[in-house]
This record gives structure tokens, sequence and C-alpha cells, in this order.
């Protein structure tokens, strides 16, 4: 009887419980439908109506000032600096920019001097020698028709001839020696007046008054006035045509050269009125033809596909692009037929929120 009463009791506090929890869930109900329902908003977004023409695309990089006319002057010979040109000085083709002691030099081509001059002494003296001996023969000869002259004096004749010739060649041939030896001397003497080969600046001296120049060290550095061009460095995936070198628009040629894994290319000459080894700002130019443009925040990576997003009835529609360049003024796209539709331009963010489904109020149409 007892375990009966417990039962019921039990059941009781069951079905107690289950009607309070139901009428506490249609209260609840009742409160929320009540209520008033939130509002959502539009994102209000900027939009661009592009249009096909010429589009000129860049990128940012830097180049260097080179000139292939730039000049290192070094000595031919040893000797001592006596005089040579400062840094920054200008010079003209042909100016002398060093000069050498040539002390040594001239006293050695005196000395020959002096020598060449004794061996024309000794070779005159031979020469007349040599004609007094083939007159004297020669009357010997005829005295020998009528037998007033010996056989052993026309032969010691004969001999003393042919001494006499030899002594007039080894003048000749120890005065063309000399000469030969003086000559040299007075282009070793040309080479201590040192001029400069080009136009230009002497950009930096290695060396100063009274230091010793010694063969192929170099003495002074001299940058040409003219023949600059840039040398610009690239990434591989970076092909540009040209660069923009204080607004003139500068070809540029491939070098078929990498520098730490970026191609070189060259512009053609150019007037910098910079030194060589400068660094300058330029820009790349990586597109330069007929396209549509849009602005850089006007595109949109979704899973390797590039796309825009077009407004149609308060919504934003992904569409598909066929990028033709990317550069610091926007992307050149080839969908002309996307030309004065409204895109949104916007953060990527933004863009992702629209994808979703929100709603679209475009804030002005440029």
């Amino acid at each position: 009887m007892r375990k009966s009463l417990k039962t019921l009791l039990v059941i009781a506090a069951v079905v107690l419980l289950v009607v309070g929890a139901v009428r506490a869930v249609k209260h609840k109900k009742s409160e929320e439908a009540a209520l008033t329902p939130a509002k959502t908003y539009a994102v209000v977004v900027d939009t661009v109506r592009p249009q096909t023409g010429r589009v000129t695309l860049s990128l940012p990089a830097l180049a260097l000032v080179r000139n292939d006319r730039d000049t290192l002057v070094a000595s031919k010979l040893a000797a001592r600096i006596l005089m040579m040109h400062k840094a920054g000085a200008r010079v003209k083709k042909g100016e002398p920019v060093v000069r050498l002691d040539d002390r040594d030099l001239r006293a050695k081509a005196a000395a020959v001097t002096a020598q060449i001059a004794g061996a024309k002494t000794a070779l005159a003296a031979a020469q007349t020698a040599h004609k007094t001996l083939q007159a004297k023969h020669a009357r010997t000869q005829k005295l020998m028709k009528v037998k007033g002259a010996s056989r052993e004096q026309f032969d010691a004749e004969v001999s003393q001839i042919a001494q006499a010739e030899a002594k007039i060649a080894e003048a000749k041939a120890k005065i063309k020696a000399l000469e030969a030896n003086l000559e040299e001397i007075a282009q070793l003497l040309d080479y201590t007046l040192i001029k400069a080969p080009i136009d230009g600046v002497i950009g930096k001296t290695f060396l100063n008054p009274g230091d010793m120049a010694m063969p192929g060290k170099p003495i002074l550095a001299i940058g040409a006035q003219k023949g600059d061009y840039l040398l610009v460095r690239l990434p591989a995936d970076v092909n540009a045509s040209a660069v923009l070198f204080r607004g003139e628009k500068v070809p540029l040629y491939p070098l078929h050269h990498t520098f730490n894994g970026l191609q070189e290319y060259r512009t053609t000459p150019l007037d910098t009125g910079l030194s060589t080894g400068t660094r300058v700002k330029v820009d790349a130019i990586v597109f330069d033809g007929d396209a549509l443009r849009l602005p850089n925040d006007a595109v949109l990576d979704k899973g390797g596909r590039k796309v825009a997003l077009r407004v149609e009835n308060g919504r934003a529609r992904p569409v598909d692009l066929h990028i033709l360049a990317s550069g610091k003024e926007g992307v050149a796209v080839a969908d002309t037929h996307l030309a004065g539709q409204p895109l949104v331009v916007a953060k990527p963010d933004i863009l992702l929120r629209l994808l979703g489904g929100m709603r679209v109020q475009t804030k002005k149409t440029e």
C-alpha cells in the first residue's frame, strides 16, 4: 500500500515538472514574438565603372647609374708622382692629370745622346780611313800593272780595307742600337705625363703626390660626362619593356644575365647628371597597351581565381577576370565587356563579406 502511494507521488511530480516546462517555453515564445525584428543594413561601398583604353602599368624598382666609359688612370712605369689633379676636378680629353718624376730618364737620354754622338764620330773616322785606303789601293793596282808594286802590298791593302769596312759596319750597328734605346727612353718620357683619355670628372684618387706609381696600379678614376645608362635588376616573373625615369620613358634591353637571382636590364644612354654607382628610383613599365583597367581594390583572389564583384539588384555578384598585368596603378584585364558596369571597390575583407550575400548600397560612382 505504501509502495503504491510513493509511486503515485513520483508520477505526479514528474507530470507537474513537464507541465511547468511546457508553459515556460510557450511564455518565452510569446515574449519573442512580441519583440520588434532586428533590422539588417546594407554594406555601403564605392564602385567604379571602368572604361577601355590605353593602359600603362608599372612597378617601383631601383636602378644603378653605370657608365662603360669610366676610366681608371694608371702608370706604365715605376716613378714618383710629382703632380696630380684632386678628386672632383673636371678634366678635358688630352689634359695632363698626372706628372711623374722624369729626371732619371732624362739623364739616361742625355747619356745615350752623348754615346750616339761619339759613335757617329767614330763612324766618320772609319769612313774617312776607308776612303783613304781605297784610293791608295787603286794606285797600287795601277803600279802592279807596270810591276811597280808587290803582290804582298796589294794583299795587305785588301785586308786593311776589309778591316775598315768591318769598323764602319760595327759603328753603324752601335748607332742603330743607341738610337733604338733613345727612342725607348723618349717613349717612357711620354709616359711620365699622363693625360685624360676622356672628358669627365675625377671621382676618386688612389695615390697622392710623392707616392710611388707602379705599372698597372691605378692612380685615379675619371667618371665620364656622357654615356650614362641605368642598370635595372628585376624578378624573373616581371617582364618590363621600359622604365620611367624623371618622367621620361626609357627603353630597357635584357642583358641575359642574373645577379642574386634577378634578371639584369640596361637602358639606352641618357644624361643622368649623377655619379656612377648612384641608386635611383624608377618605375618599371610592365604593361603598355589597350585593355580595361581596374583598381587593385576591385580584384579579389577567390581560391586561385581572380574575380570582381558586380552590383546587381542590391547584391554583389562575382565575375571572373582574365588578368593581363598588375601594377601600382591597378590591374589590366582583357574583359572589355565589363566596361561601364558598376564594380565594387573595397578591401578584401569587405569583398568577402559581400560574397556571403549581404546587401550592397553604392556610395558613389566613378
